[in-house]
C-alpha cells in the first residue's frame, strides 16, 4: 500500500471466499464482512485453508472484536468452524482467545452458557485424543492433549473431571504413572474439583519437589482451589515464607483464575500491601506483577477502586504498570458492556 487508504479490486466468483494476507506473512489485521467471514468458516471447517491461515483468521477476529471493530458474536460464530481442527498451534491460539473471553464473562449470567459452548467445540478433539498416547503419535498431539483436556475440565466436562480424579488417586499411591504432559492437568483438576485433602497434598508435593518444573507445576496448582477458604489459605501460604520470593507470583497468578479468586486476591493484596512491599523490596519487576493482578476486572467501579488504592500506595517503580492496569480494566469494561447482551442472547439461543 502506498497510501493510508486504498481500494484494491479482486476478481472472484459469487459464493467463493477470499483470504487476505495469505500465509499470515504481513503484519496487519484483516476485517471481513459477516458474510465473507461465514464463507471462510466453511473453508476452515473443511480444512481447505492451511493451518497458518486458519490460525490467523480467528486471531484477527478476536483482536478486532476486542478493539470494538467487529461484534464479539461474529468471532464466536467463526470459532465454531474449528471443530474439525487438528493442529496444535491453531488450537492453542484459539483456546487462549476463548479463555480470555471466558474470563470476561466469568462473573456474568452468560458464564454457564459459555461453558456449554466450549464443551461443544472441544469435545470432538478431546474424544479423538483421549487420555493416552498412541504409537506413532506426533509430539504436538501430546502437547495438544494436555491443552484440550485442561479446557474441557475447566468447562466442567464430567467425564474429564472423573478421569482426572481417577489418575490423581492412582498417583497418590505410588507417585508414578503420570506423564509430564498430563501431570499439570491432573493436578489442576484434582485441586479445582477437590477439597482440603487435595489442597494439602499439593502443598506436600510442592515441598517435596526437587526439579524446577515440578516446583512450578505444584505451586501453580495450589492456587486452583475453588473453595473460598482454600483460596485464602493459598494466599496466606504465599506470604508465609515457605515460597521463594521469585516464585510467589506463580501462586498469586493461579489464584486469580476464577472470578471469586480474582476478587479475594485483590482484597488480599490491598490488605497485605505493606508486607508485599517488604517481601519484594528490590524486586520491582515482581511488584509490578502484583499490581497487574487487578487487570482482570471489567467494571468502572473496580477501576476507580484500584485507582484510589494506588493513589495512596504508589511509588515511582510501579506507576507505569498502575496506568496500564487501569487502562486494561476500562478496556475490559467497554468490551464487556458493548458485547454482553448480544453474546448472552446468542449463547442462550444455541446452548441453553
Amino acid at each position: 500500500m502506498k497510501k493510508k487508504k486504498q481500494t484494491i479490486k479482486i476478481s472472484y466468483k459469487e459464493g467463493d471466499w477470499v483470504k487476505l494476507n495469505s500465509g499470515q506473512s504481513g503484519f496487519y489485521r484483516v476485517k471481513y464482512s459477516a458474510s465473507l467471514s461465514s464463507k471462510l468458516g466453511s473453508a476452515i471447517n473443511s480444512l481447505s485453508l492451511p493451518p497458518g491461515d486458519r490460525l490467523g483468521i480467528q486471531n484477527d477476529a478476536f483482536a478486532l472484536a476486542r478493539a470494538g471493530i467487529i461484534p464479539l458474536v461474529q468471532a464466536l460464530e467463526l470459532s465454531q468452524n474449528y471443530i474439525n481442527e487438528t493442529e496444535y498451534p491453531v488450537w492453542v491460539d484459539l483456546a487462549t482467545n476463548l479463555l480470555s473471553v471466558g474470563a470476561l464473562l466469568s462473573s456474568t449470567d452468560a458464564n454457564k452458557y459459555y461453558d456449554k459452548f466450549i464443551l461443544a467445540l472441544f469435545t470432538k478433539i478431546g474424544s479423538k485424543l483421549g487420555w493416552n498416547s498412541v504409537e506413532g503419535e506426533k509430539d504436538m498431539d501430546k502437547l495438544l492433549r494436555a491443552v484440550v483436556l485442561g479446557v474441557l475440565g475447566g468447562a466442567g466436562d464430567s467425564e474429564v473431571v472423573q478421569h482426572g480424579k481417577k489418575y490423581f488417586e492412582e498417583y497418590k499411591k505410588e507417585k508414578k504413572g503420570l506423564s509430564n504432559d498430563l501431570m499439570g492437568v491432573v493436578f489442576k483438576l484434582a485441586v479445582a474439583n477437590g477439597g482440603e485433602e487435595e489442597f494439602n497434598l499439593m502443598i506436600k508435593y510442592f515441598k517435596e519437589s526437587t526439579q524446577p518444573e515440578e516446583t512450578i507445576r505444584t505451586l501453580r496448582c495450589i492456587g486452583y482451589a475453588k473453595d473460598e477458604k482454600l483460596i485464602l489459605k493459598a494466599l496466606e501460604y504465599l506470604i508465609s515464607g515457605e515460597v521463594r520470593t521469585q516464585d510467589v507470583f506463580i501462586l498469586a497468578n493461579s489464584c486469580v483464575s476464577s472470578a471469586n479468586g480474582r476478587l479475594l486476591t485483590w482484597n488480599f493484596v490491598k490488605s497485605n500491601w505493606e508486607k508485599l512491599l517488604s517481601m519484594l523490596s528490590g524486586g520491582n519487576f515482581l511488584l509490578t506483577k502484583f499490581v497487574s493482578l487487578a487487570d482482570g476486572f471489567a467494571t468502572e467501579e473496580k477501576a476507580k477502586e484500584v485507582e484510589e488504592f494506588f493513589s495512596k500506595n504508589s511509588q515511582p517503580s510501579i506507576e507505569r504498570t498502575i496506568s496500564q492496569t487501569l487502562e486494561t480494566i476500562r478496556a475490559n469494561s467497554s468490551y464487556l458492556n458493548n458485547n454482553l447482551e448480544p453474546v448472552t442472547t446468542w449463547l442462550k439461543s444455541h446452548f441453553s
